[in-house]
């Protein structure tokens, strides 16, 4: 399904770039570092100025959760549609975990966001200023106070001439994660009762910071975390093994490097949460899983995945206990190699011997970006092509399903090119996806600009309505207007009203899913 006149002006969401002052003013009252951060001109996320229409809303990143997706925008604003945490039929206002957002809506955060994480029904932003906000509810927002995110120092952490502490945030089912510049890893756990006490009572919250006085229903409030994260302990040395792994080439790959490089190249460069554990990769291509239960957590160990690590593999995914690791090309390679396989128990016996499954379908194929939902697979190439797998229960692979949900072609065994409508007589072309529980996304490159309109615009937020839906088969990947600068596709999912994508369903694995969620 195509949502992207989801931006145009003149909707709800729209609303948000309204009354310039009045926003200015409460940023001032109420910012992060207590003095006005933004001028009127530049206000966190804005899509107005006081002389000019409304600006086009480019997303440049697409994120899944258990049961919604966010979007971060060029403007570091962020857009979510969907529910934080299941189906509740009582929930009145986007402060309440289970409430529904039917339409695309931008969060009206007080900073401007700089990279998102979503989790299972959880939301990190990383900001401008490297601070690291949490969001447990559309409506509420609490940003980090740990040194251990916050040195070495807070505002201004991006400035001229000092590189960022925090380099990368990751959220899990139940826990997050926050990676520094130095490779430390740290996690933490929102829905405990000991991260509740450390943040700001509900009666001192900032806000609501809204734009519309007389409409506050997407309204945020606002205020901090306490130090409830723990500090994982290092990678040990990779141990040796008796049995090579064709992608292995570690003797090779040390003997051309120096003793500093070697050094540099131990260092964690990226993180990935799943369902109770965090994967790690090194420089040097090793991955690493370690177990992140709260009530474990101080006496976990790191496990090293042989048969997922490589000097090439330069990229990790996580989604709910299925693992991914991968290369993409260099100038050393211009081969890919993927890796995908279900993680059925966090004993080291067990992580250490996992294998992953074969995927030739793949072979020759440039791969740049792997995404898994609950049961599904999905790959992007360096020529925009999108290639799905894994089960189709509810139609989130994008190659069409029955009309009646739930019940499509059960499994797809091999990856198979996702089709989208030719705009114009531009190919599609895809430049980022995401996917979790049943359901996936994808960025495309946009349309042309309409004569009529020499400045075009992408600016809104109205869902569409079943009415505008009708006759698109949830099944099949994004299809409608294309115009302007950006096209989201949506497929799979159980039912969101008026939109059909709302998050998981229920449905059983196949044989390339792990197990369903418990």
């Amino acid at each position: 399904m195509d949502i992207t006149d989801a931006f145009e002006p003149g909707h709800r969401g729209r609303q948000w770039g309204a009354r310039q002052a009045q926003l200015d003013e409460r940023l001032s009252r109420h910012s992060p570092t207590g003095s006005p951060t933004h001028s009127r001109s530049s206000t966190p996320g804005s899509d107005h100025s006081p002389d000019r229409r409304p600006r086009p809303v480019r997303l440049v990143d697409l994120q899944a959760g258990g049961w919604s997706f966010a979007a971060r925008d060029t403007r570091g604003g962020v857009w979510v549609w969907g529910e934080g945490n299941g189906r509740f039929m009582g929930a009145q206002t986007w402060e309440n975990e289970y409430y529904e957002v039917s339409e695309a809506s931008r969060i009206p955060l007080p900073c401007r966001a700089e990279a998102i994480a979503q989790g299972r029904n959880h939301l990190l932003v990383l900001d401008r200023d490297n601070l690291v906000w949490e969001l447990l509810a559309w409506g509420k927002a609490y940003h980090h106070t740990a040194p251990a995110l916050t040195a070495p120092s807070q505002t201004g952490a991006s400035a001229p001439g000092r590189g960022p502490h925090v380099v990368q945030v990751a959220a899990g089912w139940t826990h997050s994660a926050a990676l520094t510049s130095g490779g430390e890893v740290n996690v933490w756990f929102p829905f405990t009762r000991e991260y509740d006490d450390v943040c700001t009572p509900e009666s001192e919250l900032h806000g609501p910071l809204g734009v519309d006085e007389d409409d506050l229903s997407r309204a945020l409030r606002w205020g901090t975390v306490g130090d409830v994260v723990v500090t994982l302990p290092p990678i040990p040395a990779r141990p040796q093994w008796t049995e090579e792994y064709s992608l292995q080439h570690w003797d090779d790959w040390e003997a051309r490097r120096t003793d500093k490089e070697l050094a540099a190249s131990q260092r964690v460069v990226k993180i990935a949460c799943g369902h109770e554990f965090l994967l790690a990769l090194k420089g040097s291509g090793e991955v690493w899983l370690i177990p992140t239960t709260h009530e474990r957590i101080a006496s976990a160990t790191w496990q090293y995945l042989p048969f997922f690590s490589s000097p090439s593999i330069n990229h990790i995914t996580v989604q709910y206990r299925t693992i991914v690791s991968y290369s993409t090309p260099s100038d050393a390679s211009a081969t890919s190699a993927v890796l995908v396989a279900g993680v059925e128990t966090l004993d080291p016996a067990s992580t250490s011997t996992l294998r992953p499954f074969d995927l030739p379908a793949l072979d020759g194929k440039v791969v740049i970006q792997v995404v898994a939902g609950d049961w599904h697979y999905a790959a992007l190439t360096a020529q925009g092509e999108l290639f799905t797998w894994g089960a189709n229960t509810e139609g989130q692979l994008g190659l069409g399903a029955a009309a009646q949900a739930g019940h499509g072609v059960p499994v797809q065994e091999t990856p198979t090119q996702v089709q989208f409508p030719k705009d114009g007589e531009r190919d599609p072309f895809v430049f980022a996806i995401t996917a979790a529980g049943m359901h996936t996304g994808a960025l495309l490159l946009g349309g042309k600009k309409r004569a009529a309109e020499p400045e075009p615009i992408v600016a809104g937020a109205g869902w569409p309505s079943s009415a505008q839906a009708e006759g698109v088969d949830p099944g099949v990947a994004g299809r409608g207007r294309f115009d302007h600068m950006f096209r989201i596709g949506l497929a799979g999912a159980r039912g969101m009203r008026g939109g059909g994508f709302l998050g998981r369903g229920f449905g059983g694995g196949g044989p390339l899913a792990p197990g369903g969620p418990g």
